[in-house]
């Protein structure tokens, strides 16, 4: 499966979702799950889809051999690495509310904000005791 189908798939499953949330809201009945594949696409492919993990390790940032923060931090200085990690954490804080996954959003500015700090302990130099 390539990434584009596998991202489209999350796409049309996220639809769902809020539709299934939007119907359970007015009071609609939930649709019955569907027994059949849908496009061709099996229901294992479907669920191995639905169970990675999005905040720790989100499959459309690996498309190549380097993952996608490893070429931004190398694309930085130091201090703008910082800068943009600060950033990301600070956006899923900022709009963590207003999302369909608010614990999802939390988790991301805490998986950034834990990167900003192993990169603040990173910098500062260590001090050593008297050797004996």
């Amino acid at each position: 499966m390539t990434f584009d189908e596998a991202w489209k798939r999350a796409v049309r499953s996220k639809k769902r979702q809020k539709s299934a949330i939007s119907k359970k809201k007015k009071g609609i009945p939930p649709s019955p799950a569907p027994t059949s594949t849908r496009r061709g696409v099996s229901q294992e492919i479907f669920e191995e889809s639905m169970n990675q993990d999005n905040v720790n390790n989100p499959q459309h940032y690996k498309q190549y051999t380097l993952e996608a923060i490893e070429g931004i931090k190398g694309s930085m200085s130091n201090e703008e690495f910082q800068g943009y990690l600060k950033g990301a954490a600070l956006k899923y804080l900022w709009r963590y509310k207003y999302k369909q996954a608010p614990v999802e959003d939390l988790r991301k500015a805490k998986w950034y904000l834990d990167k900003l700090l192993k990169e603040v302990l990173n910098e500062r130099p260590t001090i050593s005791g008297p050797q004996s």
